[in-house]
């Protein structure tokens, strides 16, 4: 495990060849990172990418493309891309497991990021805006986290007449995950030729099958009617979340489940501006029941919208502690005590065992992943384990594996993910290793 200082981009894609398994990789500001076309990068363990300067994001440049690799980690890095073509994308991972994409800024491109395929995907904490259409795009996706990501709702300056933005858009299939906490307020309404406005939907899930999802928490305010969208649904569970009409808009946000397959449920704790939630608000009458400012303080604001907006009038209908609504996301935003929306919670356990003739491994704390090796007496080797982390809500969250290498105390260990000496018992944490 080892810090790896890069400046130049050339340093850049020779970390990433030879970087291993708990390395982090730390770009220098000051420069834009040019990494040229698809790059491949399969680690056996997670290696992050991250900036140096944690108050000085460092920027890569001109679209990142990721295929077919695995275990890497992108954290707060500024990814742009000044094009807006058909091709330009500021961020492609395709074909790529065990992924992770955390407090980034994505800005630019026809749209922002792209998630084509792959196993054990998280996309946390980014900022999305400025693209000519889609904020995120995702497809083929399975085993997938979407949270707390924020859509800055700016299209580019000049889209096509028939351009529309979606924030977090499915265009093929997804099973098992989590889209939570996300917030999008739309911040422009750009005219096709036909002078309609631009249409700016939300959560949209459509051109493939959707199993076994859960969509909470987020806080979606704009001008179109697919605020919250899933075609061909099967086990979707929608809760708690707040879709609003800005003003003016043309079409009333809401909740849509296209085709449904099966075993879905909205919950009756949803908040919106249109029947398919269970409190409907509307924004005519202030005298009026469930008018917009008597809900949340300034709901009303339009276009100029952040979160303070949303602050929920003291004992209303979606206060803190009410459950209603995207209320515990705003608490969180607005550092409301008790205000967090509860992370996922994992339980580890040995999926694969260790050759016992190398040694025994056993679980400390199946909640975090704290284990212990220990060695057979003088006894040197190799041995390797699987190990499972399994999700509060979908049960196989992910299939890790960690390589054991058994060396004398005086002996540098060859490449692998946990060193241990000989005669000497090793506690870890499995994601610490892999």
């Amino acid at each position: 495990m080892a810090d790896i200082n890069v400046s130049t981009s050339a340093e850049f894609l020779s970390a990433l060849s030879s970087s291993a398994p708990g390395d982090d990789i730390l770009l220098a500001p000051g420069i834009v990172y040019d990494t040229g076309g698809d790059k491949t990068y399969v680690k056996t363990g997670r290696v992050t990418v991250k900036s140096a300067d944690p108050d000085n994001q460092a920027e890569i440049g001109g679209g990142f493309r990721l295929v077919d690799s695995a275990f890497l980690r992108l954290e707060n890095i500024f990814f742009n891309e000044p094009s807006f073509g058909d091709a330009a994308v500021a961020l492609r991972i395709k074909n790529s497991d065990d992924m992770q994409v955390y407090n980034c800024r994505i800005e630019g491109g026809k749209t922002g990021a792209q998630f084509f395929g792959g196993n054990n995907l998280e996309v946390v904490g980014n900022f999305f805006d400025n693209h000519r259409v889609d904020h995120v795009k995702f497809a083929g996706v399975t085993n997938f986290l979407i949270e707390n990501n924020h859509g800055g709702g700016h299209m580019s300056p000049n889209p096509a007449p028939d351009d529309h933005m979606d924030f977090i858009q499915f265009q093929g299939d997804g099973t098992d995950g989590v889209i939570r906490g996300n917030t999008f307020f739309v911040k422009t309404t750009q005219s096709p030729v036909d002078g309609s406005g631009k249409i700016h939907q939300g959560i949209f899930l459509n051109d493939g099958d959707f199993t076994r999802i859960v969509i909470e928490d987020n806080l979606i305010y704009t001008t179109a009617s697919n605020a919250i969208y899933v075609r061909n649904a099967t086990d979707i569970t929608i809760r708690r979340n707040t879709i609003l009409e800005i003003q003016g808009a043309t079409q009333s946000p809401q909740i849509r489940l296209v085709d449904p397959i099966g075993g879905n449920v909205v919950e009756p704790n949803n908040v919106g501006s249109h029947g398919s939630s269970e409190l409907v608000l509307q924004h005519d009458n202030p005298a009026g029941a469930n008018y917009y400012n008597d809900v949340y303080q300034n709901a009303t604001v339009g276009l100029a919208a952040v979160i303070e907006d949303f602050r929920p009038v003291p004992g209303g209908p979606a206060d803190f502690g009410s459950g209603m609504g995207a209320e515990r996301r705003i608490a969180e935003l607005l550092d409301e005590n008790g205000g967090s929306i509860p992370s996922m919670s994992f339980t580890y356990s040995i999926e694969t065992a260790v050759d016992p003739a190398v040694g025994a491994l056993v679980i400390d704390d199946p909640a975090t992943g704290d284990m212990t090796f220990t060695p057979v007496a003088d006894v040197v080797g190799n041995t390797s384990f699987q190990y499972r982390k399994a999700s509060d809500i979908f049960g196989n969250h992910a299939i890790g594996t960690i390589q054991v290498n058994v060396v004398p105390p005086t002996v540098i260990a060859p490449d692998g993910n946990l060193s241990v000496d000989a005669n000497t018992p090793k506690s870890f944490n499995v994601e610490s290793v892999s």
